[in-house]
């Protein structure tokens, strides 16, 4: 089958640029699988675009969008916050600020008034390989996009580079909007990998089968398949070790991507007359791939609060939104599963092994 672009976004104009991005998006995933190959007679993870996974149960794989990582380095949640929250800078091809450590699949760029209170958050999980594809395609698409996207005029030498190539770290991306993804680890081919990965059975220092896989030593490297200090990728690792172990073929199926599954309402105290519905709007994607928390006129962000605090940062937004994946799966039985494999890989004590930059070229 032919498979659709991430939220089954309508953005291409020819049965080509439709065509090109399902076969670049079915090469990734065989790269993917390719990459168990030595590990495994029989991969567990199919490609949708060659299997038909039209009868598998499908359930969602979910965790919050605000970045874990950020408890563990600072003391109060206020400076974590903090962190999240601070402006992007781009100095010399280089990004610094709040996006290099929003790294649960959910970045968000903060509108704010004269006097710098926060008016609006943006809040995405699309992916930079869609809209580097996007550009190649067609530059002027890619730009018109962009325009619809964020409500102003961009144009292609906006968003490229002095050698006329997709520059991720356009001034619209990251110092005055946002439109997809940019932190390190935020990509389509960290997802793809851990979940194929992730179905291998493994072993831990005791001897006992485990679905505790996230440090575990990658099939192909000696890197982890993960990192332990985030929220997405244990439970991504452990939730398709868990299925994977009854024998079933799986897969993230069409449209294959990361999105936005709700914002949590529980413990929200809003000004009078005010709902969430009237705040939070899904602007692009089904399933959505951007939304926009908008504060209502004649109000300010701090008269909301959760549990009882004010919101001051658009962090604490972040951390109600839960970002999600689909897995896929067949019946149980229907794959022989290879011998468990230790986690040879896995850090000791509790510490998550160290990141590496294998997953910065997906």
């Amino acid at each position: 089958m032919q498979l659709s672009a991430p939220g089954s976004l309508t953005d291409f104009t020819t049965n080509e640029q439709r065509s090109a991005w399902s076969d670049q998006l079915s090469t990734e995933i065989n790269d993917a699988i390719a990459g168990i190959n030595k590990c495994t007679a029989a991969a567990q993870y199919v490609n949708p675009a060659l299997v038909d996974v039209s009868a598998f149960q499908r359930s969602p794989i979910h965790w919050v969008g605000f970045p874990n990582s950020l408890y563990a380095q600072f003391n109060t949640k206020q400076q974590a916050y903090a962190t999240a929250d601070a402006p992007s800078v781009v100095d010399n091809g280089k990004l610094t600020g709040g996006r290099t450590s929003q790294d649960e699949y959910l970045e968000w760029y903060i509108h704010r008034d004269q006097q710098g209170n926060i008016r609006a958050v943006d809040f995405t999980t699309e992916t930079q390989r869609y809209w580097e594809f996007l550009y190649a395609a067609d530059p002027e698409l890619a730009a018109a996009t962009y325009s619809k996207v964020l409500g102003m005029q961009v144009n292609s030498g906006d968003i490229s580079t002095p050698d006329n190539t997709y520059d991720p770290y356009n001034k619209f991306n990251t110092t005055n909007g946002i439109v997809h993804l940019v932190q390190q680890f935020n990509t389509l081919g960290a997802e793809l990998d851990i979940a194929v990965q992730s179905t291998l059975p493994r072993l831990d220092g005791d001897n006992n089968v485990t679905n505790d896989v996230v440090s575990c030593k990658h099939c192909s490297s000696a890197d982890p398949l993960g990192d332990a200090g985030r929220n997405s990728d244990p439970t991504i690792a452990q939730m398709v070790n868990a299925v994977a172990a009854t024998g079933c073929y799986l897969t993230i199926p069409d449209p294959v991507g990361l999105y936005i599954q709700a914002l949590d309402s529980s413990g929200w105290t809003m000004p009078a007359g005010v709902t969430l519905a009237d705040c939070w709007k899904v602007t692009r994607g089904t399933p959505a791939v951007r939304a926009t928390f908008t504060v209502p006129s004649g109000t300010q962000l701090s008269d909301f609060s959760i549990g009882g605090i004010p919101i001051t940062y658009a962090g604490q937004i972040a951390e109600k939104i839960s970002v999600f994946l689909t897995a896929a799966y067949g019946p149980q039985g229907a794959v022989p599963l290879p011998p468990a494999r230790p986690c040879s890989g896995q850090a000791e004590g509790g510490v998550p092994a160290k990141r590496t930059s294998r997953r910065m070229t997906k």
